[in-house]
């Protein structure tokens, strides 16, 4: 039996159990947070953009992710949370990230909008694997490529020439940044515990064992490695 046949079809809060209820609203919760930092990143970025092309561009992306946020919020709705108290337990962490990883320069922030959140983007889409389908469907939605993933990495290439010193300080800010997205993404796991019975599952719910979990971890860094090579960057 795969993980989504172990819910009911219609999606309701009122047909899951509220274990699991808490569980699937973490994810989104956390999902939404991303989305809605990203969707600020993008835009103080574009401020900084070198021609009004990529202002727009970036713009363009950044109210996508704001969309993305409204989607999550009807989901998170449906399953009886608000968008605020569903994000609130997430944003000291994900601020933290973001502080730590601040980007001085306009290539800089294009990683990091690529390689970082790629990551989070990334692992999240692992999880919802584990969820019912409906909260699925909307987190498959969300993290759909868009063709954000594919402008961020054209730019970054076109901006570098490879082997210069600039490529090789890019790979060295890209190597800090899986390193502390895959740490975050790991983190809230383990520390929210109905987000973490999720991975773990219940006998009416499967999870993951632990060979999956280091599946799921190889196929994200698996990603983030095929990113950075598009960009021009080693991983």
């Amino acid at each position: 039996m795969s993980a989504t046949d172990a819910y009911p079809s219609s999606g309701g809060a009122g047909d899951l159990d509220p274990d699991y209820v808490a569980g699937a609203v973490d994810l989104l919760g956390v999902l939404a947070y991303s989305e809605l930092t990203t969707y600020q990143s993008l835009a103080v970025h574009a401020f900084s953009a070198p021609d009004l092309a990529s202002r727009v561009a970036l713009c363009r992306y950044a109210a996508a992710d704001f969309d993305h946020v409204r989607r999550l919020e009807g989901r998170l709705a449906e399953l009886g949370s608000t968008l605020e108290d569903a994000m609130a337990p997430f944003t000291t962490v994900i601020d933290d990230l973001n502080r730590r990883t601040r980007a001085e320069t306009w290539l800089e922030g294009l990683v990091k909008a690529s390689v970082a959140d790629g990551i989070i983007v990334d692992f999240y889409r692992e999880m919802a694997r584990l969820v019912d389908p409906r909260t699925r469907e909307v987190v498959e939605q969300v993290v759909a490529d868009d063709g954000k993933r594919a402008y961020l990495i054209s730019v970054v290439r076109e901006s570098i020439t490879p082997g210069s010193p600039e490529a090789s300080r890019l790979s060295l800010w890209g190597r800090r940044l899986v390193g502390e997205a895959l740490t975050q993404a790991q983190q809230v796991a383990a520390d929210r515990e109905a987000m973490g019975m999720l991975l773990v599952g219940t006998p009416e719910r499967p999870g993951a064992d632990l060979g999956e979990i280091g599946a799921i971890l190889r196929r994200v860094t698996e990603r983030h490695t095929d990113r950075m090579t598009r960009m021009g960057l080693t991983a």
